[in-house]
């Protein structure tokens, strides 16, 4: 019967050490998940930085054309 308290003594030590085991996991589990959460709000903040960025790019090419056009226009209106 001397056998038997240490059996039990181990099998609390090894549920116990599951139980730290599952928890550790579950908290690693937790973190990757808050971080690919996080990744894809960054993912989706810089398309959208990105498109803004593309969207001014186009502005200012048009605001160019149109300031080498009436460029163009004084200059032939000089001329004359």
């Amino acid at each position: 019967m001397s056998d038997s308290p240490q059996v039990e003594d181990i099998d609390t030590m090894m549920k116990d050490l599951s139980n730290e085991v599952n928890l550790l996991f579950s908290n690693y589990a937790k973190t990757l998940s808050e971080r690919s959460a996080l990744d894809s709000l960054h993912v989706q903040k810089f398309d959208e930085i990105l498109t803004e960025a593309r969207s001014l790019e186009s502005q200012i090419r048009q605001k160019k054309e149109n300031l080498r056009s009436y460029l163009t226009m004084i200059a032939k209106t000089l001329q004359r």
